[in-house]
């Protein structure tokens, strides 16, 4: 007798997955009850235990119809169906309402095609997904190098009616030192209304300097708005940095003011910024030139 028939014999409707070597259960029955037993395949033969109190059968198709004698306590009966075998104890139940009204016995193996076939939906649904991921990804990829495209080309746009405007070097020669590097500001590009600020920074410390931003202020208005370093940082460096200065050694850069015009003659500031953190190392001012 299985712990899971133990656990459901006082339920008046029970149901029981059986594998195709079969299977032993208990059902409780009463004389005032007939209790019906519903097979996954034609009832191929019913029959009570020689020794075991009488017990009405009526085998219909796929059920049977059963309901024990009057004296029986307990009793035994074997039913066979075209998928299995089982073999039933029926003990006597207390009272009508705690005998089993109706009993289904099903196929486990029915029970382990539907898990494959959910299985089976489920990696159907999975390869769709990532077949759609992929195709987003594309499309994501294509958007993005058509964006960049874009990009380029208005920027080469607006350098190109810029020259058509104007085009102005005007040279700088500023110099501030911090605590272990050097500034200079040299000179200052003008293409139409956009500024481009050359500077460089020596690096006279025994570490690295991180250049993660090179600031550029006017009155407190924060006017860079890209800078471009060499030697550049790493693809992958953890601070965000534009560029890395080694040592004894010099980095050179170029920060960009776009639309600069109504800043000419005014007092500016050139800062440089170290590291995931931000400091300021040093800090340059000159007037911006006309």
């Amino acid at each position: 007798m299985s712990t899971s028939a133990r656990s459901l014999s006082s339920a008046p409707r029970l149901r029981f997955d059986v594998p195709r070597t079969g299977g032993a259960f208990t059902v409780p029955v009463h004389p005032d009850v007939v209790t019906v037993l519903y097979f996954p395949a034609e009832v191929v033969m019913a029959y009570a235990a020689e020794e075991s109190p009488g017990v009405a059968l009526d085998k219909q198709g796929t059920q049977v119809n059963l309901r024990p004698a009057a004296d029986a306590r307990r009793s035994a009966l074997t039913i066979v169906c075209a998928a299995f075998r089982v073999g039933l104890l029926l003990e006597r139940a207390d009272a009508p309402g705690a005998a089993a009204v109706q009993v289904e016995f099903r196929e486990r193996e029915a029970e382990d095609a539907f898990a494959a076939r959910v299985e089976r939906e489920l990696g159907r649904r999975l390869r769709a997904r990532e077949l759609m991921l992929t195709r987003a990804e594309r499309d994501l990829a294509r958007l993005r190098g058509e964006f960049e495209r874009t990009a380029e080309s208005a920027a080469a746009r607006r350098v190109a009616a810029g020259l058509l405007v104007r085009h102005h070097l005007a040279e700088g020669g500023a110099e501030a030192s911090g605590a272990s590097v050097v500034l200079r500001m040299h000179r200052v590009l003008w293409i139409g209304r956009d500024a481009f600020v050359f500077a460089s920074l020596e690096n006279r410390g025994r570490a690295p300097c991180e250049v993660t931003r090179v600031a550029l202020r006017a009155r407190g208005v924060e006017l860079d708005r890209a800078a471009a370093f060499a030697p550049p940082a790493a693809a992958d460096a953890r601070s965000g940095a534009l560029g890395v200065v080694a040592p004894g050694a010099s980095g050179r850069c170029v920060v960009a003011a776009m639309a600069a015009d109504a800043w000419r003659g005014v007092p500016a500031t050139l800062a440089v910024l170290l590291g995931a953190e931000r400091r300021e190392a040093v800090r340059l001012q000159f007037p911006f030139p006309r």
